[in-house]
């Protein structure tokens, strides 16, 4: 087996970007996780870059932290340790010196309550993870599923916690890994959005996900991981579902939401990726939490973004459609956000920013991107609108007053939408592609209500004609063309839609071959005209 230690991925939480080559950063780095005491700074860093930089220029740090250095890179040692209630962890701690945790025990077992409970909470997230989800237990060395595995817990100062690969296993297919995990020591850093037990709950659900995902093909594409911002955010969408009272997820949002539009779905920047865990939210709502893990087991076979996809589109969506869904969703939270809807816990986060210029609508979309622009219409009456442009894999929708926002459509496609009420609509151009989408021209005119078709002949296929495009709300009478009233129609729904009429009277009776006038009654405008019923 090949141990890969000093070449590890290490996923820290508080991952905060690559920088590159610095040995400047580097050698802050390290002195950092070797003396946390003596800064007052976070290690606002990249944990996967820097082990790798770490690794490559480690010779080129001063001589006192060439060692030390190396010592990062290696499987911790413990003074002792203990194996969690359901025998899933063993769980290594110190009770003296710089690891040490915190040492009462209430209970008198022998064990501090703080590794107690970590055992705990350990087991709970396997339970939950695993036993509940379906996800599959991390991988040991043979192939076959783990069964215990490592936590060791390390002061860390800033950092919540770490999985670290360990080996690859050459009885599975792709990449896959043993590996262990880190925990931070107390967890009482003034740095530290949550504290004391309420992050030590949601950092073991979080990592164990980690030590989960290395077995599910940890792929690598040449220098590039293009997975792994789908590994933070699955990370991070567990903690809340694990353990829902903490909400420790709501830290990242602040930076996130705010400045959304542009950023790419795949970002992986220190914070978008964790933020990003909304989308999972979403889907969890939208479906049921399984969806998570199927996408995982599709992932053995293609990566995140491919597997999104072919996931959704066996629950009847696309990648494409649920992106400009999420766009919706992030619009309404804050102030915005609608009691019974959307994200549950919509209230407590920022609010997106919008655009207020139209012309934005028109300009290059970035990939993976979502935009949203304010822009009025006159209300009372239905509206079509499509964005043209060289690619139809963007969508489109639009955000009005009524309740239901339009399923989305694809570019150079219209969609059809109703405003009630004399505010602003916010129109929602996303793009699902790993490449922008350029020459945008978005287009927005009155839509016609019309029957179809105009003559009827009726057949064995063809008893009823069809009225397009009906604003919510708006009623239809069909007469004769001696003024009788044959039949009467509404669109009670919250949107707009396709009403048919099955040429019958309000008496169910087939009517006769002859000339029909229709009456359309909208919202500060009416409608009349005819058609012909041919049998």
């Amino acid at each position: 087996m090949k141990k890969i230690t000093v070449g590890l991925f290490i996923f820290l939480l508080t991952l905060q970007g690559a920088r590159g080559t610095d040995l400047a950063w580097l050698e802050q780095y390290v002195r950092q996780r070797l003396e946390p005491q003596t800064t007052n700074e976070a290690l606002g860093t990249c944990g996967f870059s820097a082990q790798l930089e770490l690794r490559r220029h480690w010779r080129e740090l001063p001589p006192e932290l060439q060692s030390a250095a190396l010592n990062l890179l290696q499987e911790p040692k413990r003074q002792t340790s203990t194996v969690s209630p359901s025998g899933h962890f063993v769980l290594h701690y110190d009770t003296t010196g710089y690891n040490a945790v915190p040492l009462a025990d209430v209970s008198g077992n022998g064990v501090p309550d703080y590794v107690d409970s970590a055992a705990v909470y350990l087991d709970h997230a396997w339970q939950v993870e695993i036993d509940s989800l379906g996800f599959a237990p991390p991988p040991a060395a043979n192939g076959n599923p783990v069964t215990t595995y490592p936590i060791y817990f390390t002061n860390y100062y800033s950092l919540y916690g770490s999985t670290t690969p360990n080996e690859e296993i050459a009885a599975l297919p792709g990449n896959n890994y043993t590996s262990y995990i880190e925990l931070n020591n107390d967890f009482y850093s003034r740095h530290f959005y949550t504290t004391g037990l309420a992050a030590l709950k949601v950092t073991a659900a979080h990592e164990f996900n980690h030590a989960i995902q290395l077995g599910y093909n940890f792929r690598i594409e040449g220098n590039s991981y293009p997975d792994i911002f789908f590994m933070e955010m699955t990370s991070t969408w567990l903690e809340d579902y694990v353990y829902d009272e903490v909400n420790d997820y709501v830290q990242y949002l602040s930076a996130y939401l705010p400045t959304i539009d542009g950023r790419a779905f795949n970002a992986w920047d220190g914070n978008s990726e964790y933020a990003n865990s909304l989308y999972l939210h979403m889907l969890a709502e939208r479906y049921n939490p399984q969806i998570v893990p199927e996408v995982w087991r599709q992932i053995n076979h293609e990566p995140a973004l491919n597997a999104l996809n072919t996931v959704l589109k066996k629950h009847g969506s696309t990648f494409a459609d649920s992106h400009n869904r999420y766009a919706v969703w992030v619009y309404f939270t804050g102030t915005r956000a609608v009691p019974g809807k959307y994200f549950p816990e919509a209230a407590d986060y920022p609010l997106i920013s919008i655009f207020y210029t139209k012309n934005k609508l028109n300009e290059s979309l970035p990939q993976l991107s979502m935009r949203h622009v304010e822009s009025y219409v006159q209300t009372g009456y239905t509206w079509r609108a499509k964005v043209s442009s060289n690619s139809s894999a963007g969508r489109l929708t639009h955000i009005t007053a009524l309740p239901q926002v339009p399923a989305p459509v694809a570019f150079n496609s219209w969609q059809l939408f109703y405003q009630n009420a004399d505010q602003p609509i916010v129109v929602v151009e996303t793009n699902p592609l790993t490449k922008s989408i350029d020459q945008l021209s978005y287009t927005v005119e009155l839509s016609p209500v019309t029957p179809g078709p105009n003559l009827v002949k009726t057949s064995s296929t063809r008893n009823k004609v069809v009225f397009y495009n009906v604003p919510s709300q708006a009623k239809i009478q069909i007469f004769t063309v001696n003024g009788q009233l044959v039949t009467r129609l509404q669109n009670q729904s919250g949107e707009v839609q396709h009403l048919s009429w099955d040429l019958t009277d309000r008496l169910g009776q087939k009517v006769a071959t002859g000339i029909y006038v229709y009456y359309i009654r909208m919202n500060q405008r009416d409608i009349v005209g005819k058609f012909a019923v041919v049998r």
